[in-house]
């Protein structure tokens, strides 16, 4: 890699552990207090559902395809039906890092590096 490379290596990775601590300082300051039940409760329902062997559905009903299944089976796999949220919280961070990370190399492949630190900035 050379110079202008390790360079643009290290400003992305900079940006993207400001979004990771920063989606963190944010949780960490509204709390996670009424974290499923702002708009999670069905998903963690749905999870703790597919981690138990019931299949995709909610307790007591029958399979259901009321949801788009690939996030509560994303919950399921990092939870493993637990309902702390800060283990959902630290995943989420770290998924939405890597997407700024995504957006500043795709940005710099398709323009130039500044392209790609901007990008990833605003994605962060």
């Amino acid at each position: 890699m050379n110079g202008a490379g390790a360079a643009f290596g290290r400003r992305l990775f900079a940006i993207a552990l400001a979004a990771f601590f920063l989606r963190l300082a944010v949780r960490l300051v509204t709390g996670v207090g009424d974290y499923w039940t702002n708009g999670y409760t069905h998903y963690q329902q749905l999870a703790a559902s597919l981690v138990a062997g019931h299949g995709y559905a909610f307790p007591g009903e029958a399979p259901t395809a009321f949801r788009v299944p690939l996030y509560p089976m994303f919950i399921a796999a990092v939870t493993w039906g637990n309902t702390n949220p800060w283990v959902l919280v630290v995943a989420q961070s770290i998924v939405s890092s890597a997407l700024a990370v995504i957006a500043g190399l795709t940005a710099r492949r398709l323009f130039n590096p500044a392209a790609g630190l901007a990008a990833a900035a605003l994605c962060a």
